[in-house]
Formats: C-alpha cells, structure tokens, sequence
C-alpha cells in the first residue's frame, strides 16, 4: 500500500511539473510574438510575468 501510495505522489508531481512547462512555454510564446510587434520589454514582464532576463534571452534567438 506504502509504494502504490509513492508511486501516485510520483505520477502527481509528474503532472504538475508537466503542467508548469507547459504553462511557462505558452508564456514564452506570448512573449516572443509580443518581441516580434515590437512592444516594450517592460509591458511583456508585467504581461507575462517573466523576467528581463528572459525576454533577452528570447530576443536573442529572434536576432539570429
């Protein structure tokens, strides 16, 4: 019963952590077409919630 127990905490954690990426690449997405129409950094990290940091990131790869 202790392992069946683990074993669905594991798959839950799982999940979670599935749902989280998946919710950050969304963001990223929004953020890099937000680049892409020019609109300024600053109104992305209130819109987004990423960081600066990120959105160079981001920024970068549409520069090359």
């Amino acid at each position: 019963e202790g392992r069946e127990e683990g074993r669905e905490e594991g798959r839950e954690e799982g999940r979670e952590e599935g749902r989280e990426e998946g919710r950050e690449e969304g963001l990223r997405e929004v953020a890099l077409n937000l680049l892409q129409e020019g609109v300024a950094l600053e109104v992305i990290v209130r819109v987004t919630g990423l960081s600066i940091e990120q959105l160079q990131q981001l920024q970068s790869t549409l520069n090359q």
